[in-house]
């Protein structure tokens, strides 16, 4: 179980698939087909359809087509089109389609339908598979899921509790539109934050989250928990039950109050949104000083956003 890349992630689960009965088991019972459906792991398989499938579990009466990407990205509609053929190929009466990555089951939902080709669609998060594989029967399998969990946590881009990255965002003075309660009060009061997943904005759960308005640094809160939904009003009170894109709501830990004035500094203007190192940002007289110095560590440059 070693490199970072996709088709190394795929290779370890399916490795592990092949090799710990238990853990077939359990990816199948979860799956919906029973925990003795499959007896067969197939890896890359070539076809008519002149594409390699990631991982192909079969058994006497079952057949699941399983596609993985790393990061928060999903398998797209016509990738499992393309392979909804082999199906019919192989003729089994239950079949099933599998998107893993390490988008949260929440996400991946919004974005997933429900069957593709009439065949249904069922979605693993990596955190879902290392839950899976957190049992085995023999030594030899308890090892073998022992170093999958590992190297899952290892490679899979999950929320890392060691990392002390602050993920700084400005916070306007007024009222969200059609909102009973301000910017400020929902970060100061109901101890919440949301933001769009992506298009410049994190697609990953950041572990801290600093919030600036007037001038300077107000608090570093702990993102204790986090959902994903497109209705922001049924996660924040006050705010407008309507239909929008897809957005992180982070539910925040008690504030870390910096011990003195931390102003913006020159670089970090208007709504610029920038990633500093908690001990920089609690230790440098300006948002700008520290975001220059987690730089210079990190050995290179990020515009604020």
């Amino acid at each position: 179980m070693l490199g970072s890349k996709e088709d190394n992630i795929t290779y370890s689960v399916g490795w592990a698939l092949a090799h710990a009965p238990t853990f077939r088991a359990n990816f199948a019972q979860v799956m919906g087909a029973g925990p003795k459906a499959f007896d067969e792991v197939w890896m890359q398989q070539y076809g008519k359809d002149k594409g390699f499938t990631d991982i192909e579990l079969l058994g006497p009466d079952a057949h699941a087509i399983v596609e993985a990407k790393r990061g928060w990205w999903l398998p797209g509609d016509l990738q499992f089109q393309k392979y909804a053929p082999r199906f019919e190929e192989q003729s089994r009466a239950s079949q099933t389609f599998v998107a893993m990555s390490d988008c949260s089951s929440t996400y991946a939902k919004l974005h997933l339908p429900p069957t593709i080709a009439n065949v249904p669609l069922r979605y693993f998060g990596w955190r879902d598979v290392e839950a899976l594989a957190a049992t085995g029967q023999s030594h030899a399998e308890k090892r073998l899921l022992a170093d999958l969990r590992t190297y899952l946590r290892t490679v899979a881009t999950m929320q890392d509790p060691r990392s002390n990255m602050v993920f700084v965002v400005s916070l306007g003075a007024g009222f969200p539109e059609g909102s009973s309660v301000s910017w400020i009060e929902i970060v100061e009061k109901r101890r919440q934050y949301f933001h769009p997943v992506g298009n410049r904005w994190p697609k990953e759960p950041p572990n801290y989250v600093a919030f600036r308005y007037g001038g300077r640094l107000q608090s570093i809160h702990h993102v204790e928990s986090f959902v994903v939904t497109k209705n922001i009003g049924q996660e924040v009170e006050g705010y407008p039950k309507s239909e929008t894109i897809p957005h992180f709501v982070y539910r925040l830990g008690p504030p870390i109050r910096p011990e003195k004035e931390v102003k913006n500094g020159p670089s970090v203007r208007q709504s610029a949104r920038v990633k500093v190192m908690l001990d920089l940002l609690l230790t440098c007289d300006t948002i700008t000083e520290a975001w220059k110095k987690t730089n210079e560590r990190l050995n290179h440059q990020e515009d604020p956003e």
